[in-house]
């Protein structure tokens, strides 16, 4: 066993000594830097998890033991409660271009992917080299489950059934920030849930008008030629993008209340009875009308408005959350962001 003071020399160093692993102890604070070119496993672990590395490598050789390091396929373990955390690399919110659309979408484990490459026949790689092919890999099989579903009915599947500090078995941080909670800046909907994307339950679909919205103020030649090419007509009223059908609510100014509209498709059983489930953003009160969504074989489509209104003047700062939909078998949850403006 041999100590480096960085995960770049450990790297380089066990290469030459036909090391058989790199095992960094990286701190919350500091970058992870990984060496793609590495011929040999190379993981990493938190600053609390290294210590406990280090205890046992420090019992095994007072007690002339070998240390053992096994690595493999995930399995469920009785014992220690261990968290999930955002790594530090994963993009972060708000939307800078258009903050009335949430960023991020949804969060996808996509960390130190095992892969076939590399001198020895295998890498480890993260980031969005691993989200592309897995998203797109989950898009494709929904469109076979539901051919006539559009792409914007796919995005809303994957958003509201993704698992979130509502709905996931532990609570969700993030690196490098202190060991915060996350929040839809660091996770967006939640962690994708491929399996529950399949029956949403209800959908929030967008049409012509939704990206005509979406692209008004954006007064360019280029986004001007697309939305002609896609057959997109330009409105001739200003609309807030706060009424684009999007599995989300974004508010980046707040002033005293706001009104906006959603509208959702039902998509699983016909005759569905959905109640709300609300969990306003810290400093804000929200009304939603109407509370109560009921489906038969002639109504499919279900409009609601949603009145959030600030109950204090001094916040400046992003709260966060939620609004749902239950039948019972469904939870269909869409983020809330809302930021107070403040007058100068």
């Amino acid at each position: 066993m041999l100590f480096f003071k960085s995960n770049i020399d450990a790297s380089r160093s066990l290469k030459d000594l036909k090391g058989t692993g790199v095992l960094a102890c990286i701190c919350a604070t500091l970058p992870v830097v990984q060496i793609d070119e590495t011929p040999i496993p190379f993981l990493t672990v938190d600053f609390e998890q290294g210590n406990q590395i280090f205890d046992y490598f420090q019992q095994c050789i007072s007690n002339n033991q070998d240390p053992i390091i096994k690595y493999g396929q995930a399995e469920i373990l009785e014992g220690k409660e261990t968290y999930i955390k955002v790594p530090q690399f994963s993009s972060r919110g708000p939307n800078s271009f258009a903050p009335e659309i949430l960023k991020l979408l949804v969060l996808i484990y996509l960390q130190h992917i095992l892969l076939l490459g590399g001198d020895n026949g295998f890498k480890l790689l993260s980031g969005t080299s691993m989200e592309a092919p897995h998203i797109t890999g989950i898009v494709a099989l929904l469109k076979v489950a539901h051919p006539d579903w559009s792409s914007a009915a796919i995005k809303s599947a994957l958003m509201t059934t993704a698992w979130n500090e509502d709905t996931y078995a532990t609570e969700i941080y993030t690196e490098g920030t202190g060991g915060k909670l996350a929040d839809p800046f660091d996770i967006g909907s939640g962690i994708c849930n491929p399996n529950g994307a399949v029956d949403p339950g209800l959908i929030y679909d967008m049409d012509t008008n939704d990206y005509s919205i979406m692209f008004a103020d954006w007064d360019t030649v280029m986004m001007k030629f697309t939305m002609q090419l896609r057959g997109i007509a330009c409105l001739k009223e200003v609309h807030s993008r706060l009424d684009m059908n999007l599995p989300s609510i974004s508010i980046p100014n707040l002033k005293d209340s706001v009104t906006l509209k959603r509208t959702v498709t039902n998509v699983g059983n016909v005759y569905s009875v959905y109640k709300l489930v609300v969990k306003p953003p810290r400093n804000t009160a929200i009304k939603v009308t109407p509370d109560v969504l009921k489906f038969n074989a002639k109504i499919k489509k279900i409009s609601f408005e949603v009145k959030i209104t600030s109950t204090y003047q001094q916040s400046s700062k992003f709260t966060f959350g939620s609004l749902a939909w239950s039948d019972g078998k469904h939870f269909v949850r869409i983020p809330i962001v809302v930021r107070k403006q403040i007058d100068e």
